[in-house]
């Protein structure tokens, strides 16, 4: 069994891992960008929400302080 490799074969495992690092920060930035559609969908909805309780809360204050 050979104690070195060749540089053929660090040249090899070089390249193997250069592809392993481009897919996996490809991925993670895939996940980034799902999460930050995530959050801008979920303050779109709590923005709607709030706009909601808003109203309501608004129409309710008026009618209270109209009696």
């Amino acid at each position: 069994m050979d104690k070195y490799a060749s540089k053929e074969e660090l040249k090899h495992t070089q390249e193997l891992l250069a592809e392993k690092i481009d897919h996996r920060s490809d991925v993670i930035e895939e996940k980034i960008v799902d999460v930050k559609n995530q959050v801008e969908s979920s303050n779109k909805l709590l923005y709607w929400i709030l706009g909601i309780f808003g109203a309501v809360f608004t129409g309710l204050l008026v009618a209270i302080l109209t009696k």
